[in-house]
């Protein structure tokens, strides 16, 4: 069972955006019994109303979070970052999310009898899932691999992609390893939209969307365009 513990982090000194926080607070709207951590570089400069923030924990892959920028460059350093914290907080169990996923509903009956997920992103497909969302049980053996696997995977790693090297890839390809029990969510369930298309522009989002990953991108940059029809008001629902 997974416990009903919402993870984020927050690496940076700069207080958290509005809009970051907004889109956090939709959890708790949707899920209030839960409970909602927040995991800080700085705790003293983030402050979000029914959250718990906690200061990052001492890390298994230290060494790994130091040395970081021997692989990464720019931005990538803090988003390489994230990777390496989120995978250790997930430990404990729970789910963990980015902060620019917004919840439109309760998943709790999606939850039923899983003990390890991943989410799809737009157009994914297996091997490609996002890490913006996942879940597992306390102390699942798939988690305790991606921590355990960094280490010697980041020695094999030339400087370059950050997806391969903390990211969803090697997120991914520690987990398959689990796949008698990983269950896969396909991405009209939480990310139905392509990087390229506003969220701001939905009009109607399908029957089936329970939240949406909005690409928001802190450590990219890139451009948006409309959504495609059928996040028309014109357009009927979508259903699964």
């Amino acid at each position: 069972m997974i416990p009903h513990i919402f993870h984020w982090v927050w690496l940076t000194n700069t207080p958290l955006p509005e809009n970051d926080k907004a889109w956090m607070q939709s959890w708790r709207q949707h899920h209030p019994d839960w409970e909602f951590i927040l995991w800080a570089e700085f705790p003293e400069a983030v402050e979000i109303e029914g959250f718990t923030v906690k200061p990052i924990p001492p890390l298994i892959n230290q060494w790994a979070y130091d040395n970081i920028g021997t692989w990464a460059l720019g931005r990538d350093i803090v988003a390489a970052r994230s990777d390496i914290v989120r995978y250790e907080i997930m430990l404990q169990g729970g789910i963990y999310l980015d902060t620019d996923v917004e919840c439109f509903a309760n998943i709790e009956p999606r939850l039923e009898g899983v003990s390890l997920f991943v989410a799809d992103e737009w157009g994914g497909h297996q091997g490609h899932q996002g890490n913006y969302m996942f879940g597992a049980s306390a102390n699942h053996p798939a988690l305790y691999t991606v921590v355990r696997e960094l280490r010697s995977h980041l020695r094999s790693q030339q400087a370059g992609n950050i997806l391969s090297i903390t990211g969803p890839f090697y997120l991914n390809t520690q987990l398959w390893k689990y796949a008698d029990q990983l269950v896969v969510f396909p991405f009209m369930l939480f990310s139905p939209l392509s990087y390229y298309h506003d969220p701001d522009k939905v009009e109607v989002w399908p029957a089936v969307t329970l939240a949406n990953h909005r690409a928001d991108g802190k450590w990219y940059d890139r451009e948006k365009s409309d959504p495609p029809a059928q996040f028309k008001a014109e357009s009927k629902k979508v259903t699964q």
